[in-house]
This record gives structure tokens, C-alpha cells and sequence, in this order.
């Protein structure tokens, strides 16, 4: 077993065999765990018909000890930890099902973030953002394309209007990651299940590297991919290898631009410095 506590914040222990969270703290324990299917994900995968275990991945949400129970019913925060196989798809790497995130409300054209913090293993979350995140995938425009690598102890926000993905790179390794996340509204998966997932894939090549693909059902032109660093935003209540759920939990109202987050978008972009 893995003690994940210091860099989660929690009194959690991993299992890296068999998957399993597990509470190390005598009287409290974890909700029990949600499952992403092998079959739930083959609408989104570049081969559809690949072998792979029947669970990809687990998720375990609205996690929180009882004194912080207050977090999601006064500021709308919610606190999950998913954990995911180091295992491929056929070719492709292991990854979440992706979705968006609708707008808040028609005065603010802009739709609830998200942030990750990597627990175990290494992450690459990728953003995409459309100019309709409920149009047909021959019609939709791909503006940008971002993806973020990020290893234990590293947050990154998933901003407003960018949808995400969530890939492990390591076939071999699990991948164990916490999130904060607004609870007001419910993610969008449809168009992502239309056009079988985002406008590029990642894979291995012939010889076992890893590269990125265009993904064939996008019709309209792909824009090229950037790369960004996430980097420590004191303001946002993120620091490096500081468990965001402790932060968060003692401080509240540093975190209400989770659910909030129209007066702080410079922040939440100063969060990810792309690199040119």
C-alpha cells in the first residue's frame, strides 16, 4: 500500500495491484467507488473494437472528512479522486471519456473550470476548445488544442469553455488523480461520443513512441497542438506539492473561483504559461 496523504492531504492509502483507495484513518471512510467501462469508453477510442479490461477507471467523489462536509453544501465544492489502469487501448493510450462543461448563465458566455492535482503516476490533460461544444463534428471548428503534463504534486485548472481529456501516459503505471470541481451543473459528453472522442489521439508508433494522430471524423481544419506548463498561482490556492484539498478546506473562499469563475480568468490562464 501507498500512503498518498501528504501530498492529498487526506488519510488515504493506495493499492497500486489491485486499484483500491483505501481510508487509514480508524472510523471514516471513502464513498464507494464509480466505474468507466471498456464498453462506456469504445464510443470515443480510435479503435472501437480493441481488447482491454472491463474497468478503465474508478472514481471515487464527494470525497471529504465530516468536518469539511459543509465545503459542497455552502461553497459548491466537491472533491473526487479518480484512478486509472496503466494499460492501452489498442494502440492508443489510456485515457477519460472527456466532456465539456456547460455555460453558467447566458450573461457570462463562459462554462464552469476544473482542477487536477496528480496524486500518483503522471498525467497529460488535454484542452480543446470549440466554437459549439453541441455541434455535429463535421461542422464543429477546433480553435486550440492544449495539452499540459504534470507529475505528483502539480495542479492544473482546466479553464472555462475548454473542454478535457485526461490521458496516462505510462502503460505499466496506474494513474491516481484528486479534483475540485463545482457541483452545480452536470459535463457534457455527447458530442465528444459523436466524433469518437477529440480532434487528435495519442499513440504509439511502430517502434513503441509515443505521437499524436488527427482524429478523422473532425472535418473542418485542426489547428496545431501547444504546449503548456502549469505553474504555482498563490491566488488560486495552488502550490505545487501543496494538497489542494487541505488548502481548500482551511481556506474556502480562495477556492470560490471554482464556481465562480468570472472575475478571475487572468488568474486561472496565468495558471498555464504556454510555451512558444
Amino acid at each position: 500500500m501507498i500512503d498518498l496523504s501528504d501530498l492529498c492531504g487526506l488519510p488515504i492509502l493506495f493499492d497500486p495491484e489491485t486499484y483500491e483507495l483505501r481510508s487509514a484513518k480508524p472510523g471514516w471512510d471513502l464513498p464507494d467507488a464509480g466505474i468507466r467501462t471498456l464498453d462506456e469508453m469504445r464510443p470515443v477510442l480510435m479503435d472501437p473494437d480493441c481488447d482491454g479490461p472491463e474497468i478503465v477507471y474508478w472514481m471515487y467523489r464527494d470525497i471529504c472528512l465530516p468536518e469539511h462536509s459543509h465545503l459542497r453544501r455552502e461553497y459548491g465544492l466537491r472533491y473526487d479522486i479518480s484512478v486509472f489502469r496503466g494499460d492501452m487501448f489498442g494502440p492508443e493510450y489510456f485515457k477519460t471519456a472527456g466532456h465539456y462543461h456547460p455555460y453558467i448563465h447566458w450573461k457570462y458566455p463562459i462554462s464552469w473550470p476544473e482542477v487536477y492535482e496528480v496524486l500518483y503516476g503522471e498525467a497529460i490533460y488535454v484542452l480543446q476548445y470549440v466554437d459549439d461544444i453541441y455541434k455535429d463534428p463535421y461542422y464543429v471548428e477546433v480553435k486550440d488544442f492544449i495539452i499540459v503534463h504534470a507529475k505528483p504534486g502539480r495542479q492544473v485548472v482546466m479553464p472555462p469553455n475548454y473542454g478535457h481529456v485526461t490521458i496516462n501516459p505510462n502503460p505499466g503505471r496506474p494513474l491516481v488523480m484528486a479534483n475540485w470541481v463545482c457541483d452545480w451543473f452536470k459535463s457534457y459528453y455527447q458530442s465528444v461520443e459523436q466524433a469518437r472522442g477529440y480532434c487528435y489521439y495519442r499513440v504509439q508508433d511502430e517502434t513503441g513512441a509515443p505521437k499524436w494522430v488527427p482524429n478523422p471524423v473532425y472535418k473542418q481544419p485542426l489547428p496545431a497542438i501547444r504546449e503548456a506548463q502549469a505553474v504555482d498561482v498563490e491566488a488560486l490556492g495552488l502550490v505545487e506539492g501543496r494538497p489542494m484539498y487541505r488548502w481548500c478546506a482551511d481556506n474556502p473562499g480562495l477556492f470560490e473561483w471554482v464556481c465562480r469563475p468570472q472575475g478571475h480568468l487572468d488568474k486561472i490562464w496565468e495558471q498555464l504559461q504556454i510555451r512558444q
